[in-house]
């Protein structure tokens, strides 16, 4: 614990998160400034300041980095997981704009087909599974 408890004010660290907030592009990103805390943990900073370095080489040598389409899904995916529920169009239509820039991120996404299998990096072979590499098979 770290004294006194207006520590991070006192050193300008709430500045820093507001900041941080305001070039947020969605509620996921606000959530995750929200979450940040001082710390003095060497092997923690050092552990993030790669995390921050990876992020921008991956930014630096990708043609065009995808900065639109975050939306927060986590309500409507909550929702659907009743039975007889469904996604209203303008949610569903949420849910693929963001499933297309994590693919252009390059995020592997996991197969959903049951039986695949296969590692989350290699294109899936079932036939069952109709969305491959963000394009609707014709099988």
């Amino acid at each position: 614990m770290i004294y006194p408890k207006n520590f991070e004010a006192k050193i300008g660290f709430d500045e820093i998160r507001t900041l941080l907030k305001a070039q947020c592009l969605s509620t996921l990103g606000k959530e995750k400034v929200d979450e940040i805390a001082f710390s003095d943990d060497a092997s923690a900073i050092n552990e993030w300041l790669e995390q921050v370095r990876e992020f921008r080489r991956i930014q630096q040598e990708a043609e065009s980095f995808p900065l639109n389409y975050f939306f927060d899904v986590r309500e409507s995916i909550a929702r659907i997981r009743l039975e007889n529920t469904h996604l209203e169009e303008n949610e569903l239509f949420d849910l693929r704009r963001s499933l297309e820039t994590i693919t252009q991120i390059g995020i592997p996404l996991p197969c959903p087909a049951p039986a695949c299998g296969r590692r989350a990096d290699l294109p899936c072979h079932d036939p069952s599974y109709r969305l491959y590499s963000g394009q609707v098979r014709e099988d």
